[in-house]
C-alpha cells in the first residue's frame, strides 16, 4: 500500500471463506504489518554494497559493477584511481575520528562530480575509485583536471 510521499506499508494477509449452507457469506481475514520482514533484506543488500563509514560504493559493488561493464554491457570504461595520501599521518597524530572527517570531506569532493555515468566507491581505506562509463578520453582527462582543481581548492 503506497502512503503520503511515495513509501509504502507491507502486509501479509490471510483470508478464509465462510459458507454457509454451501453458499458464500464471508471472507475473514487477518492482515498484519511486514514493514521490518520487508526492510532488513533490503538493507542488507544495501549494506553489502556501500561503505559504512562514507555511505557510498564499496569495493564489493565496484568488482561487480566492473565485471558487470566488461562482460555484459560491454562499453568503454575509465577508472580513476584516487588514494588519500596523509591519512596514517592524520590517523597517528590526531585521532581516528579526525582521518574519518578528513575521508568524509575528500568522498563529499569527489561526489561532486559523481553522475550516472560516473560512480564513486571505495576500494580501500584511503582508496577511491571513478567508474566513467563510455565518455571520450578528452571528456575523461577535462574530468581528472576538475578533479585536480577540486583538491587544489579543498588543501588550501
Amino acid at each position: 500500500m503506497e502512503r503520503q510521499y511515495g513509501n509504502y506499508r507491507w502486509f501479509e494477509e490471510y483470508a478464509t471463506p465462510i459458507y454457509e449452507n454451501g453458499q458464500l457469506v464471508i471472507i475473514q481475514g487477518i492482515m498484519r504489518n511486514i514493514d521490518e520482514k520487508v526492510k532488513l533484506p533490503q538493507e542488507l543488500e544495501y549494506r553489502i554494497y556501500h561503505d559504512t563509514l562514507t555511505d557510498i560504493y564499496n569495493r564489493e559493488y565496484f568488482e561487480k559493477k566492473f565485471e558487470e561493464l566488461d562482460k555484459k554491457i560491454n562499453v568503454p570504461v575509465s577508472l580513476i584511481v584516487c588514494d588519500l595520501d596523509g591519512l596514517k599521518y592524520v590517523n597517528d597524530n590526531l585521532g581516528h575520528k579526525a582521518g574519518d572527517e578528513l575521508i568524509k570531506s575528500f568522498v563529499e569532493l569527489l561526489n561532486q562530480r559523481s553522475t550516472e555515468d560516473k560512480t564513486v566507491a571505495r576500494i580501500g581505506g584511503d582508496e577511491f575509485i571513478l567508474i566513467v562509463k563510455n565518455k571520450p578520453e578528452d571528456q575523461v582527462r577535462h574530468l581528472l583536471s576538475e578533479i585536480h582543481k577540486d583538491i587544489k581548492e579543498f588543501n588550501i
